[in-house]
């Protein structure tokens, strides 16, 4: 159920704030990110008949690669489709899902998301990255381009129950795709190994077994 409810919750935000705004009917989304939330995000605008592209730094053996190809969504390598290009690359983009945890990113998928479109943040940045940008630019493009951003987090009942219907959706349109997306299960006991990060890991949980 984590992290599909704070996944949910920022599309269910996404459409009830744009279609107070305007009439919308988003036909292109972009998620930048593909760790679980952002195949999960993948996931549930593909269950919402949406084309989805996911932009990342993986090759095509990978298994978020395998991942995205099941549910009819394209993955993009990161270092050959940077997201300051996707906007020429991929034409209008209705919404733009962010998922990756550089900030740097986020503000592309900011200038990428297209005119009347949204943009919506799920990543927590940490550390002190200081990046330059092209304020005047970015802060025209969102007035004159008439765009959202917008933040989402803890989710509530409601959109734990909401992403409970998404995941079952997902489970008879595409069995076994979620079960791709937890690439590793630990022993409790070995609790520690999870936190180090192997190569294809999308997702590791830990195990609890016994009484």
């Amino acid at each position: 159920m984590e992290p599909s409810s704070i996944v949910e919750k920022g599309l269910i935000q996404a459409f009830s704030i744009q279609r107070g705004r305007m009439p919308w009917d988003p036909k292109q989304a972009l998620v930048c990110g593909a760790g679980a939330v952002g195949l999960l995000a993948a996931i549930f605008l593909r269950l919402r008949d949406i084309e989805v592209s996911l932009v990342a730094k993986s090759d095509p053996g990978s298994p978020a690669f395998k991942v995205a190809k099941a549910v009819g969504a394209t993955l993009l390598d990161a270092d050959q489709h940077p997201v300051a290009g996707l906007a020429k690359e991929l034409g209008h983009i209705d919404l733009t899902f962010e998922a990756t945890g550089a900030s740097s990113v986020a503000l592309n998928a900011m200038a990428a998301t297209g005119n009347n479109g949204v943009c919506c943040l799920s990543s927590v940045t940490a550390g002190m990255r200081t990046v330059t940008i092209d304020s005047d630019s970015l802060n025209l493009d969102m007035v004159l381009g008439n765009k959202l951003v917008f933040g989402t987090v803890n989710a509530n009942r409601r959109h734990f129950e909401a992403a409970a219907r998404m995941l079952g959706a997902a489970v008879r349109k595409w069995p076994g795709v979620l079960d791709q997306i937890v690439t590793r299960r630990v022993a409790v006991e070995q609790f520690a190994d999870a936190f180090s990060r192997q190569p294809d890991d999308i997702k590791t949980v830990i195990s609890f077994t016994g009484g």
